[in-house]
């Protein structure tokens, strides 16, 4: 008989040394902090603004920019806090 497949999808990979998460707004992320996208964590290299303060262009070194537009979980350096 046919058995449906489960897809479970790969487990996060450990969270960046020295990190704390965090839910923030656009507004309140820094250049430094990581963001989880694709299955990897990237560091902000630098931002922009998009228009106003609710929303964010976020550059990394190693990915596509990310228009940020609603809080996401972010990893922010202990020191940074």
């Amino acid at each position: 008989m046919y058995e449906r497949k489960t897809e479970t999808p790969p487990p996060k990979p450990p969270i960046p040394g020295g990190t704390i998460p965090a839910h923030r707004p656009p507004h309140d992320v820094q250049v430094g902090d990581f963001v989880h996208l694709d299955g990897a964590y990237h560091q902000i290299q630098d931002m922009r603004s998009a228009g106003d303060a609710s929303r964010r262009v976020l550059l990394f070194a190693e990915h596509s920019p990310l228009t940020m537009t609603e809080a996401l979980t972010i990893y922010r350096p202990v020191g940074n806090c």
